[in-house]
């Protein structure tokens, strides 16, 4: 093995370690991270790099929301307008965001789909 390719399983380690650190950790999965409220706006963060980096957040109006949706590790935000904003966590972090978000938008319809 060369030492390119040590160095280029090394960075791929790093990089899948990293990754599942983010899906996983608590610190980039509460609720308050995912759905940030911002007073009349919050910022929705699907991602976990989006949740990291603080960039990538998709910004909405509370008085759009319509409707919480969730689906096993997926809540789904939807506007008045049809725009729909998946957000997958682990099971271990969904219920708590499910809740944040319930208390968060009290007029938003909730469905929640069994599989």
């Amino acid at each position: 093995m060369t030492s390119f390719n040590f160095y280029l399983f090394l960075l791929a380690l790093i990089t899948v370690c990293l990754t599942l650190y983010s899906y996983r950790s608590r610190k980039f999965n509460s609720p308050s991270k995912v759905v940030e409220d911002l007073g009349e706006v919050i910022i929705v963060r699907q991602s976990p790099f989006s949740r990291v980096t603080k960039l990538l957040g998709k910004q909405i109006t509370k008085a759009d929301i319509a409707k919480l949706q969730r689906a096993k590790n997926c809540l789904t935000i939807f506007t008045k307008s049809d725009n729909a904003y998946d957000i997958w966590l682990s099971e271990k972090h969904i219920g708590e965001a499910v809740e944040y978000c319930r208390n968060l938008f009290p007029n938003a319809e909730y469905s929640e789909i069994k599989s």
